[in-house]
């Protein structure tokens, strides 16, 4: 992950979000880094999530696909990445990245607009590290949380 880029993920709701310290890698601020796992959710029926829904709605909204393997499909438009992963055919999760350019502010809204879409239209929630999955409409406490927002407003400020 860069300084300028905002890393969010959603899962399928009723995921179980596990978090673990890695001990052996430190983040810059010389603590270990938070490892957090997703399994989605053990429900029989229509309450799974099909990895290849969610990558027809990014096409349908201008994503292209940038990579495609076996466990993992990334996609692309404007300012935006989503890592789409995948257990055999059902979504495990998706990573968001988000560019933080000088136009952040503006943009943050239009992020947290396409994260609700996205959560809403294919069953998903936002990962909060702290607290597991949480509705999409804190994505901008989480955008604000944030590295790359931080270093963001430093640079807003000296300018």
């Amino acid at each position: 992950m860069s300084w300028n880029e905002i890393k969010v993920g959603v899962a399928p709701i009723g995921s179980k979000v596990y978090q673990s310290r890695d001990r052996s890698t430190t983040g810059t601020d010389g603590y270990p880094v938070t490892v957090l796992t997703v399994c989605p959710p053990n429900q029989l029926g229509d309450k799974f999530v099909k990895a290849r829904d969610v990558e027809g709605w990014l096409a349908a909204r201008g994503f292209l696909t940038i990579t495609q393997k076996p466990q993992s499909s990334r996609f692309h438009f404007e300012d935006i990445e989503v890592l789409v992963v995948r257990n055999g055919d059902l979504l495990q999760e998706n990573m968001l990245n988000f560019q933080v350019g000088p136009d952040a502010r503006i943009r943050l809204g239009i992020w947290g607009r396409f994260v609700t879409e996205m959560c809403e239209a294919n069953h998903l929630q936002l990962v909060d590290p702290e607290i597991g999955l949480v509705d999409s409409n804190a994505f901008e406490e989480l955008a604000k949380r944030s590295f790359a927002w931080q270093c963001f407003l430093e640079q807003e400020k000296s300018s």
